[in-house]
């Protein structure tokens, strides 16, 4: 759960369902009322609904002309991005969550809603999770954690993840992609999901996507 070193967190997101099969669902802004502070100019309705890192962490200037994080915190030290997951499914189908990164460029020119697409060709892909089975309709559980660590100079960003189902632990392994030309600006994440077997019963709910300092 968040605490002291986590700096940004979605909690408890409504449950949203996905009919669609095979091709991975971003996480997307609900309507208004729905969920508190959202939508807003930067997270229009049905635009992908990411963390960011704190801003506050640039130097204390976070404009266009923000030095890289040369002497920060992030700089070479790690961090966790954490995805917990209440999924919910109509039939017997496979479930893989997913974990991007957003370039800045999409964040800034409010090109966000293209992030709900199938394609995400805006995004890089981080971490895909070791697939659930469901035998049928029922409700599951899912963890999927990152620990990653990103270095200014080079640009790099690496890490380790491990999954966790309701009957299965997966052991820590490399993430599925090794990231470069990363920016300070460029570290914001996105979860997605994708169901094998199209359902109108199928769902997704985050209890929680969080960002921590390790």
């Amino acid at each position: 759960m968040p605490n002291v070193n986590t700096s940004q967190s979605l909690k408890n997101i409504p449950t949203q369902f996905v009919s669609t099969s095979a091709t991975q669902t971003a996480l997307l802004v609900p309507a208004q009322t729905v969920l508190p502070s959202y939508p807003s100019p930067i997270f229009p309705v049905g635009s992908g609904l990411f963390i960011y890192t704190d801003p506050d962490f640039q130097s204390n200037n976070p404009t266009s002309a923000s030095p890289t994080f040369s002497n920060s915190s992030l700089d070479g030290q790690p961090f966790k991005l954490r995805l917990v997951l209440e999924v919910v499914t109509g039939a017997g189908t496979t479930i893989i969550p997913s974990i991007y990164q957003v370039p800045n460029t999409t964040v800034v020119n409010n090109a966000s809603a293209t992030l709900g697409s199938s394609t995400l060709t805006n995004d890089a892909l981080i971490v895909t999770g070791a697939t659930l089975t469901a035998g049928g309709a029922g409700k599951f559980q899912y963890i999927l954690e990152s620990q990653l660590m990103w270095d200014s100079v080079s640009g790099k960003l690496n890490g380790i993840f491990s999954s966790v189902t309701d009957t299965t632990y997966t052991v820590f392994a490399a993430n599925t992609s090794q990231l470069t030309s990363v920016t300070a600006r460029d570290l914001n994440f996105l979860p997605t999901i994708a169901f094998g077997t199209g359902n109108a019963g199928n769902g997704w709910s985050v209890r929680e996507f969080s960002f921590e300092r390790l």
